[in-house]
């Protein structure tokens, strides 16, 4: 019998949940002191921060009108009889 189906259920979970929280312990920490350099360095810079809500305001009006001719795409055809 393979090693993933046997044995009880709470040493499956703690078998296969204790290397997620061992990756996430060591990477999560990195990603928040990433994040905040990047905060003080944006503050910094307001032009960025400008420019960056430009094109994301830019790509959330792009997908929304995908989603207006998709929608509009999949509508039934009207019968004129």
């Amino acid at each position: 019998m393979a090693l993933c189906c046997s044995g009880p259920a709470r040493a499956q979970f703690f078998l296969h949940r204790s290397p997620i929280i061992a990756v996430a312990a060591c990477i999560e920490p990195l990603l928040v002191l990433t994040g905040a350099g990047l905060t003080r360095g944006l503050r910094r810079r307001p032009g960025i921060v400008l420019r960056l809500q430009r094109g994301l305001g830019a790509v959330l009006i792009g997908l929304g009108l995908r989603l207006v001719r998709v929608a509009l795409s999949r509508r039934a055809p009207q019968n004129p009889h």
